[in-house]
C-alpha cells in the first residue's frame, strides 16, 4: 500500500514539475518580449533621460560608506601595473567619490567630473568634511570636460550607459584628443559578456525583429533603465575606430581596459 501511495506521489510531484517548467517558459519569453519591445521603441534620448533619471534617485552612491569601500581588485592591478603614484587622475563619470577617495590616500592627484547634481552636492560636502582637496564639477551627461590630463578614467559604469557605437566611439576620440601626449591612457570598465549572453542574444533578435534602427548585441533595459553588456572584440574594435589600442584588457571581475594612443 505505501509503494503505491509513493508511486502517486511521486506522478503528482513529476506532473508538478513539467507545469512549472510549462509556465516558467511562457514567463520567460514575455519577459524576452518586454525588454526587446522597450529596446525597439525609445528613442535613444529616452533610454538616457530614464538611465539618468535611475541615478539620481538611486542613493546608495551617496553614502560614506559606499565611498569608503576602496577600489576593485582589477582598479588596483590597473594601478599598480599602468599609473606612477602621485600622478593626475581625470575622472569623468566620479559619482559620489569611491574611486576618488581611495586614489586620493593613495597620493594621486584628482579632477573629477560627474553628471548627476545629487552626487555631485554629496561628494563636495564628503570631501570637504574629510579635509580633502578636490572638488567635483558638474558635466552635462555623455560630455567630455576641457582640461588635460595624461590619464583619463572613466568611472564606473559610464561606458556602459554610453548609447551607439558612433557615439562611444566619438566621446573616445574626444578624451584621446584632451591626452597630453601619445604615452597617455584611458581606463575603461563596462559590463562583460558572460552567463548572460543567451539571454541577449534573444532580446537582440526580437527586438531588431521590432525596430526601425539596429539594436546593438548586448543591449540591456530592464528595471527601467538602458545598459550595454561587451565582449572584448567589441572594446578591441571600438578602440581601434577611435585610434586607440588596447595595452590590457580583463573579464574575471568585471569588464576592465586601458587604452593608450596607437
Amino acid at each position: 500500500m505505501l509503494y503505491y501511495i509513493l508511486l502517486v506521489i511521486q506522478r503528482v510531484i513529476n506532473v508538478g514539475y513539467k507545469s512549472v517548467r510549462f509556465f516558467w517558459k511562457i514567463i520567460y519569453k514575455l519577459d524576452i518580449l518586454n525588454e526587446a519591445f522597450w529596446l525597439a521603441f525609445l528613442s535613444p534620448q529616452k533610454m538616457d533621460a530614464l538611465t539618468f533619471a535611475k541615478y539620481r534617485r538611486d542613493k546608495v552612491y551617496r553614502r560614506d560608506e559606499t565611498t569608503r569601500k576602496g577600489l576593485f581588485n582589477w582598479e588596483k592591478t590597473i594601478l599598480n601595473q599602468y599609473i606612477p603614484k602621485n600622478e593626475l587622475i581625470t575622472i569623468i563619470g566620479a559619482g559620489g567619490g569611491r574611486e576618488t577617495y581611495a586614489l586620493l590616500k593613495l597620493g594621486y592627484r584628482v579632477q573629477a567630473f560627474e553628471s548627476v547634481p545629487e552626487m555631485v552636492t554629496y561628494a563636495n560636502h564628503f570631501f570637504k568634511k574629510e579635509g580633502l582637496q578636490v572638488f567635483f564639477q558638474l558635466l552635462p551627461i555623455n560630455t567630455v570636460p576641457r582640461v588635460k590630463g595624461n590619464v583619463w578614467w572613466l568611472g564606473w559604469g559610464l561606458y556602459t550607459h554610453l548609447f551607439g557605437r558612433d557615439n562611444r566611439v566619438s566621446f573616445l576620440k574626444e578624451v584621446r584628443a584632451n591626452l597630453l601626449n601619445e604615452n597617455g591612457l584611458i581606463v575603461i570598465s563596462y559590463w562583460r559578456m558572460g552567463d548572460t549572453r543567451k539571454r541577449l542574444d534573444s532580446v537582440y533578435k526580437v527586438s531588431n525583429r521590432l525596430s526601425k534602427r539596429k539594436v546593438e548585441m548586448g543591449e540591456y533595459f530592464r528595471y527601467a533603465y538602458w545598459a550595454k553588456y561587451f565582449s572584448k572584440e567589441e572594446i578591441r574594435d571600438e578602440a581601434e575606430r577611435a585610434g586607440l589600442k588596447v595595452v590590457y584588457i580583463n573579464h574575471d571581475e568585471y569588464g576592465c581596459a586601458v587604452l593608450t594612443p596607437q
